[in-house]
């Protein structure tokens, strides 16, 4: 796999690190790939967005109506245990698809029907013109009017999966790829760093601040009840109910799911 000698960051387990590839690729833009295990070839592609864009490829609704292009049917017949995503790199957001043809041009990925970056399937560009578009992006950024303009040609019947579904055909592929050991979950333990990512990031989970016996000096802050249990080895139980009480728990310490001071 070459390509991953170049590669910024590799999620061997695309399946199970959804929510690392997320939070580590929030508001990134850049150049990615797809990796294919078992044949081991290769689609490159780009975005401003690359922690939605990956995330994109383990959605049944995606794959589906994208369900001729080799990669995703790649996907659909290996299943995602048998691939990996790769981080080329980041870049601002007007030279994705400058870093996009370099990498095209560089790894030539077979997985891509089209070797221009940008470009419909199939359509290629003379040297000239891509030298000329090069040129003209060349010191330029999107204005936050042209960017939510080109937001909004993205959402309603404008977006290339508005009011369609999947063939029968499809979904039948669509739900072999997404049982058994092809499942994007199935047989694999999420990571205790991803838990700890849901865990902090659900909406009921609230921080807890432990405090010295005469509440006067912070010992430590818990991202979570759950954290503070485990860190402390008191049960969760009776941290809540000292909390609830507003008492002491041990008579030692105590707790508290806002900061005193």
């Amino acid at each position: 796999m070459r390509v991953l000698i170049y590669a910024k960051r590799i999620y061997f387990n695309p399946s199970s690190e959804k929510h690392i590839i997320s939070f580590e690729n929030l508001k990134q833009a850049g150049v990615y790939a797809l990796v294919c295990k078992v044949s081991n070839k290769i689609y490159i592609g780009s975005s401003v967005y690359l922690g939605d864009r990956l995330l994109d490829y383990m959605q049944p609704a995606y794959l589906g109506i994208r369900a001729s292009s080799p990669v995703i049917r790649a996907i659909v017949k290996y299943g995602y245990l048998n691939f990996c995503f790769v981080i080329l790199e980041t870049c601002l957001p007007e030279l994705v698809l400058e870093r996009e043809q370099f990498w095209l041009d560089f790894l030539k990925p077979e997985y891509n029907l089209s070797p221009t970056a940008g470009s419909t399937l199939g359509v290629s560009l003379s040297e000239t013109s891509k030298t000329k578009i090069s040129l003209a992006r060349l010191g330029k950024t999107h204005t936050l009017e042209t960017r939510q303009l080109m937001s909004e040609t993205r959402r309603g019947p404008n977006n290339p999966m508005f009011g369609k579904s999947p063939s029968e055909e499809t979904k039948a592929l669509l739900s072999t790829a997404f049982k058994g050991p092809n499942g994007p979950l199935s047989g694999i333990p999420r990571p205790e760093e991803v838990l700890h990512l849901m865990r902090v990031n659900h909406p009921h989970t609230k921080a807890v601040f432990q405090y010295t016996q005469d509440k006067k000096e912070l010992i430590a802050k818990y991202d979570s009840i759950r954290q503070a249990a485990k860190i402390t080895g008191i049960s969760r139980n009776y941290i809540s109910k000292c909390i609830k009480a507003g008492i002491l728990a041990h008579g030692k310490w105590g707790f508290s799911l806002t900061s005193l001071f």
